[in-house]
């Protein structure tokens, strides 16, 4: 809670005396340091995660405390290569390792070496770790900053890699984040929603490639993929969740949208997303004492920036409705404050909290 607050210091004098209790016990010191890594403080992390490691010598430890080195800042990269070493026999089949080197060498300014061993990395992960990619994707851009040349690197590996399914998929989700060529996802995910052995890969293809038509403003193909995935997966709640979303907010078919919103909110009772999907559905339908009800339980649950300012828009505008103007206004302010620091920003988003504010601004 002290991290989530902003409250560093407070935290690292905390997980100090906790760990000054048992020095030694590398289990403790592994999971307070694993407390800070969650949320990116590695530098923070790295004292604690450094006992552990020291104290088991583990592979998973090893990995933990070369993340925590190469990701500091600056990066710590000659105590990183000395672990590196003590592994050198593991490095060339262990695709955690390779990212780690890939990272030192990028560090000491030997990019090409860096990229090789960011493409042997991808060779080198089993069947079995194939969700694995997306974390591939996440460090490898610390190593190459150039969206389009890690295109590129995956494009090239794809077919020697042992999880070319998964290699084509987190491709294609990368690809959506550029505006430029997030239709060259489209053809990937179709044929991934068809051919897809692995099922985890087939529900992300299906999920994505309506996402995807939804941010292209093709809302009728999104509902007709979606409709698709459904009667493979009829409880998936994002599935549910992003069929009731678009049929209710740009398609005007709250009635038909109620179904899979409650079908969302059953699959995933504590989701924020599906809540706040539910509540505007009821305020499509008028049904406003219930979609403030469902909102305030969505605001509850709702954690990220980008939730938040969802959720806030959504209820301030229900109360709007509900002749609660002065609060309505509170939280249109506080949705405003919070607007900044939604990553990536989201122009729909934006545009509808605008909206909300002409309206408060006109009361």
């Amino acid at each position: 809670m002290l991290l989530d607050a902003g409250r560093d210091a407070d935290a690292t004098s905390f997980a100090a005396e906790l760990a000054r209790l048992r020095p030694s016990d590398a289990t403790l010191q592994g999971a307070i340091g694993d407390r800070f890594l969650a949320r990116g403080r590695w530098a923070l992390a790295l004292p604690f995660i450094k006992v552990a490691y020291e104290n088991t010598r583990t592979l998973p430890s090893t990995y933990r405390y070369l993340d925590c080195l190469l990701n500091s800042t600056p990066p710590q990269l000659n105590e990183a290569e000395t672990v590196l070493r003590s592994v050198q026999d593991k490095i060339d089949t262990d695709a955690a390792l390779l990212i780690s080197r890939a990272k030192l060498l990028a560090g000491r300014n030997r990019a090409d070496q860096a990229r090789g061993d960011l493409a042997a990395s991808l060779r080198a992960l089993r069947v079995d770790q194939g969700p694995q990619v997306q974390t591939w994707l996440r460090e490898a851009q610390r190593v190459v900053p150039d969206r389009n040349e890690l295109v590129r690197i995956m494009e090239s590996v794809e077919r020697e890699t042992k999880v070319p399914e998964w290699v084509r998929l987190i491709r294609a989700a990368f690809l959506t984040e550029d505006d430029r060529r997030r239709a060259e996802a489209l053809p990937i995910f179709a044929e991934l929603s068809k051919s897809a052995t692995s099922e985890l890969v087939l529900a992300a293809s299906i999920r994505l490639h309506g996402s995807t038509l939804y941010r292209l403003g093709q809302y009728d193909k999104a509902v007709e993929v979606f409709a698709e995935g459904l009667k493979k997966f009829p409880t998936d709640w994002e599935l549910n969740n992003n069929m009731a979303f678009t049929l209710s907010k740009q398609l005007n078919r709250a009635a038909d949208a109620l179904k899979f919103a409650e079908q969302a909110v059953k699959t995933s009772p504590n989701n924020a997303d599906s809540m706040d999907t539910l509540g505007w559905t009821q305020h499509a339908l008028g049904k406003f004492e219930e979609a403030e009800a469902t909102l305030r339980r969505a605001l509850g649950l709702a954690q990220d920036p980008r939730t938040r300012v969802t959720v806030l828009t959504h209820l301030a505008t229900t109360l709007i409705e509900r002749k609660n103007v002065t609060e309505a206004k509170a939280l249109t302010e506080e949705a405003q404050k919070l607007l900044p620091t939604v990553r990536p920003p989201d122009a729909e988003q934006k545009a509808e909290l605008e909206t909300l504010q002409k309206r408060i601004d006109a009361l």
